[in-house]
Formats: structure tokens, sequence, C-alpha cells
């Protein structure tokens, strides 16, 4: 095994913001819009982005498509709507992009035209099976009853009823409502009934910060690999107990890949050949900035390995090579992000 740096990345201040304005306002980075890497096409010639601005008045942000060959040649925006667009994949087959506009999934032709809505389901991201055949979705389903269902006399009670923790993490209140995922079939712009594969009163991915990334097909569209920490309350908030769980599409049994580990497990990601996953692990339970290993599972012989034993910072953003032989992830170290290949 190699570790080697190929790119180094250092974050830099927006220097000619600094000679317009020497006196900087927080009014003036909300001017800025900001950018997010979507997807790649399959064909590798062109990038997919978004930009999101910020209106202060309204106190919203609103998000756009953009696509730009590889080559970097001028950029081209895709949608100019009010709604927002987020979550875009190009289709595996190439020959649409698929995107949520509000939640809702729509498609368009590569050059942004004839963009419509293919699904009424309200979802907080999707992505395509590999085969093109499935996608995987996940939507927030109501487990546990709020105010208003336990008083229904009561209607306009705007008060909340907490007997444990987790009734808040950070910024965002426990809606009573946790994300599953739901898998359907689908056909050239044609989504079939939906499948939860969960059906369980727990959140994947993790909340409040965790998306896409933490939810995986494998390349035969035979598996479904995503991240879970099936705990709620007092025992969700002490506990950093996540694991990542593999479903078989075919027979829909799940099994617990990471059990052995006590700490976090998340952010799976398939090997070409499908035998292989790699996913972030931390060690120590209840400690969350322990160092992110690289673990390595193998599914025919179902053990995980550590990559990064003798490797002393986190490993994070994993991908592999087309080949399968590399694994690209990023690392961090004197105050610049690395991209390195193992």
């Amino acid at each position: 095994m190699k570790l080697k740096c190929i790119i180094a990345t250092i974050f830099l201040i927006p220097i000619f913001i600094f000679a317009q304005n020497p006196t900087m306002k927080p009014e003036t980075l909300w001017q800025l819009g900001r950018v997010a890497l979507e997807d790649v096409s399959p064909n590798g010639k062109a990038v997919i982005y978004t930009v999101t601005r910020f209106n202060l008045e309204k106190a919203k942000g609103q998000s756009d498509i953009y696509a730009i060959d590889y080559d970097g040649d001028i950029a081209k925006q895709l949608t100019q709507t009010e709604e927002s667009e987020d979550n875009v994949r190009v289709r595996p087959d190439g020959k649409k992009i698929g995107f949520l506009r509000d939640g809702l999934l729509h498609e368009m032709d590569l050059d942004g035209s004839n963009a419509i809505k293919i699904s009424d389901v309200e979802m907080n991201g999707f992505d395509y099976s590999p085969t093109g055949k499935k996608i995987l979705y996940i939507a927030d389903v109501k487990y546990f009853k709020d105010t208003k269902d336990l008083y229904p006399t009561l209607p306009n009670a705007k008060i909340k009823i907490i007997d444990g923790l987790m009734y808040r993490h950070w910024k965002s209140w426990d809606d009573y409502k946790r994300s599953n995922i739901f898998v359907a079939d689908y056909e050239d712009g044609r989504v079939g009934e939906s499948k939860n594969i969960m059906n369980e009163p727990f959140d994947s991915p993790l909340q409040p910060m965790g998306g896409m990334e933490q939810i995986a097909w494998s390349k035969n569209g035979k598996y479904i690999a995503y991240s879970c920490k099936k705990a709620n309350g007092t025992a969700a908030a002490i506990s950093t107990n996540s694991d990542v769980f593999l479903y078989n599409i075919e027979n829909g049994f799940t099994k617990n890949i990471s059990e052995k580990n006590l700490g976090y497990d998340m952010n799976p990601t398939f090997a070409p050949n499908g035998r292989y996953i790699v996913y972030n692990s931390m060690k120590t339970p209840g400690y969350e900035a322990d160092k992110n290993r690289m673990m390595i599972y193998d599914i025919d012989l179902n053990v995980s390995t550590d990559l990064t034993e003798r490797y002393d910072r986190d490993s994070e953003g994993m991908t592999w090579s087309n080949d399968g032989k590399e694994i690209y992830f990023i690392s961090h170290g004197d105050g610049t992000q690395h991209i390195w290949s193992m």
C-alpha cells in the first residue's frame, strides 16, 4: 500500500474584495455565490454544479444549476427559476439530468431544456442506480406523536412536550419524523411504486448535517449501503455508535457490517467490482473528534480492515478510481487540505 499526495489546496481569502472594500462587512460575503459540485457526466466531459445566492431581505437562498466542460470552457446556466434546484445527478445513460426542485424530482435535457416533474413525492435527496433501472430517495416519515396528536382538542397549541434529550440538535428541533430510504423502479422518466427499505424510527443519513454521501449504490445495483445510528432520545444524545448497513435489493436482507465498532461509522463507497466498500470509522465511543479512519470491508469474507492504521491524520471523501486500483481521499494538515491516493 502506497500513499501519495497529488494535489494540495489552500483556503484563500478573496483579496480582490478587500482591495475594493477595505471595510469588509458580512453583507459583502453574502453577495458571493456559493458553489457546490453536484456530479460529473458519465463520459467525463462535463461538470455539473450549483450556485446558491442569498437574499438578505427575504432571508432566503436560491440555487441554480450550471454545467461546464472539463477543459474549463464557458459555463452555461441550465436553470433560472424562482425555485431552488439541488441534488443534481446525470442519468447513467448520459441522456438526462435529474434534480430536485424544491424537493420534487425533475428531469431535463443536458442543455437545460424540457424540464419536467416526474414525481410528486417530496424528497430530501435521491440517486439513480448505476444500472439506471431504479432510484433511491430519502424522505421523512412521522414516527412519533407531537402535541397536536396527543391533544387533538388543542389544535392551536404552540408548545413542545419534552421528556428526554435530543429534542434539539444545534439549530434543528426534533420534528417527530425520521429520514428513511426508499427504493423505486425507474424507466425513462417514469417512477414506479416505492418501498421503504428501513421502516424504522431512525435517521439515514445522520442528522443534522448528513447528506447523500452517507448512502451508496453498488455498481451492479444489487446493494445499497447506508449510515444510521439506531438510537433515539437520550440514548442517541450520548452515543456516537452509528453503523454502516448493507441492504440486499434481491432478498430484502439488511446486514450491519460495522457492528463491532462502537464509534462513528459512515460514508460508504463501493469499489467498481462490487466486492469492497470503504467507509469512515472513529474507534473511540463517545469521542466525536477521534481520528477518522478509512476502513475497507470485504463483502465475500465479511471482514473489515483499517487501511490507515499507520496514517495519523483523518481520511475523508473517499472515491475509487475507475479501475478500482486506487482510492482517492482528502486529508488535512498544516492549514491545508490535500487530495491523496492510496
